[in-house]
């Protein structure tokens, strides 16, 4: 005969399975931060690349327009990244009055695929054309935490 001792079993948790609980309720905690982080950055990205484009497309809408009345081969109106915003200038002086800007995250890296420059001019007739510190190579980059666009054209 067995003894109720040693027949019945102990209820409850044993330390060994609620460790392995724990270990794995942090890697998926550790899992979801993880993926936060990069839906959030991508997120960001999308936000100004669209916002981007948005830009180039007003300064070429500008630049049809041609309020300033430029032959072709003079400027009509300018895209300037400024430090965290984008902004659309008539004519090639990105210290002028905005007719439309954008500002966005401190944390966005913009850069076109000149370095050096922070601008792109357009004629009349919507072309780049060289001006002083402005690209006419209309590829650009943008970086945030963990989501990159590099040489992406408009």
């Amino acid at each position: 005969m067995v003894s109720r001792a040693t027949s019945r079993r102990r209820r409850g948790f044993t330390l060994v399975e609620m460790m392995i609980v724990l270990v794995l309720t942090v890697v998926m905690a550790l899992l979801v931060v993880q993926l936060g982080s990069h839906w959030s950055d991508n997120a960001r990205l999308t936000r100004v690349q669209a916002q981007l484009q948005h830009a180039y497309d007003s300064t070429k809408s500008a630049a049809l327009q041609n309020p300033l009345a430029s032959t072709r081969g003079e400027s009509a109106a300018t895209l300037c990244l400024l430090d965290g915003a984008f902004a659309v200038v008539l004519g090639d002086d990105c210290a002028a009055h905005a007719v439309w800007s954008f500002a966005y995250d401190a944390v966005v890296g913009v850069s076109l695929a000149d370095p050096d420059s922070r601008c792109i001019t357009l004629d009349s007739a919507g072309v780049a054309i060289a001006a002083a510190d402005c690209s006419t190579d209309l590829r650009f980059s943008i970086t945030t935490g963990s989501a990159h666009v590099e040489n992406k054209s408009f």
